[in-house]
């Protein structure tokens, strides 16, 4: 309604020049206008009720003790494409009589990366050592992870959320390609949505569940036609399949899936002193440790 009224007001006519279009001064305003509204009524429209401070608490520790999950688990065909003997692994192409030719072995396939710290070979898609937290790797998901945390803590509307939410995706499509070697195809949703789920587990925003809720139910559905509203379904694809999966959904052996579980959640919630540790590694990484900053809440 108000935007119906501001198309109505003479004083706001210049900025719905045709020239401005999609995505110009006009759909600025309005996207100005909506973020100052909801934070005016955030207190009434953003997680208000018990359920949803329950719901974004389980989420949160439910993606915790998912932190062993790795794109292996995944089976995110884009990295998997560039396995192959690593130069520094003892089974590589380094020396004796390794072989990096046709099937695309050798430095530019290798599978693992060598941490600069401690010198543990680590996954090729682990954007951090999963030893001592150290950045690094062929493919980094901190740009999306950054992203995806941005929209959920904006005190902003609707739209500038979902637009955070669609760079987070755009950085995850650029990651995939450059596991590709810079091709210019597209990932298919095939490993796009696995990436999604994978940088959800990563990220485990603020209050993801009440932020999903609320751009759902606030987003102008116009502005829901396109890339935004196909993104924002992948995000909540992702949210509904962490919540619930299991090993039978994942490559990994039910008795180890059960076993890295509890051994997530025990660290999680501070029955395990290796928590100590990987909170001041938090603390030093910042946006990329799995916990974020928000330490241990347990």
């Amino acid at each position: 309604r108000l935007a119906k009224l501001m198309r109505d007001c003479p004083l706001w006519c210049p900025a719905m020049e045709p020239a401005h279009g999609e995505g110009g001064v006009w759909d600025e305003t309005l996207r100005a206008m909506e973020s100052f509204v909801h934070r005016k009524l955030r207190h009434k429209l953003f997680g208000v009720t018990p359920d949803d401070a329950a719901g974004d608490a389980f989420l949160s520790a439910r993606l915790a003790s998912l932190s062993f999950l790795t794109p292996d688990h995944l089976d995110i065909k884009s990295l998997a494409k560039r396995k192959g003997p690593s130069p520094s692994s003892p089974n590589g192409g380094g020396g004796g009589g390794g072989s990096s030719g046709a099937d695309g072995g050798g430095p530019g396939a290798a599978s693992e990366w060598a941490c600069p710290a401690c010198t543990l070979l680590n996954p090729l898609a682990a954007c951090e050592c999963l030893a001592c937290g150290q950045t690094g790797g062929p493919v980094q998901w901190g740009g999306a992870v950054a992203w995806l945390r941005r929209a959920c803590r904006a005190e902003a509307g609707p739209s500038a959320k979902v637009e955070c939410v669609v760079e987070c995706s755009r950085e995850v499509t650029r990651q995939l390609k450059r596991a590709l070697g810079g091709t210019s195809k597209l990932p298919g949703a095939d490993d796009l949505l696995p990436a999604m789920i994978y940088v959800v587990k990563l990220a485990n925003p603020w209050r993801l569940q009440s932020n999903l809720t609320f751009m759902q139910e606030y987003t102008p559905p116009s502005r829901l036609l396109s890339e935004a509203g196909y993104i924002l379904t992948h995000l909540a694809s992702a949210v509904a399949f962490l919540s619930e999966v299991t090993a039978d959904q994942l490559t990994i052996q039910p008795g180890d899936f059960d076993r890295k579980l509890r051994e997530a959640s025990a660290l999680h919630t501070g029955r395990d002193p290796r928590l100590a540790a990987a909170t001041a590694r938090a603390a030093a990484a910042g946006e990329a440790a799995f916990y974020g900053t928000r330490g241990a809440a347990g």
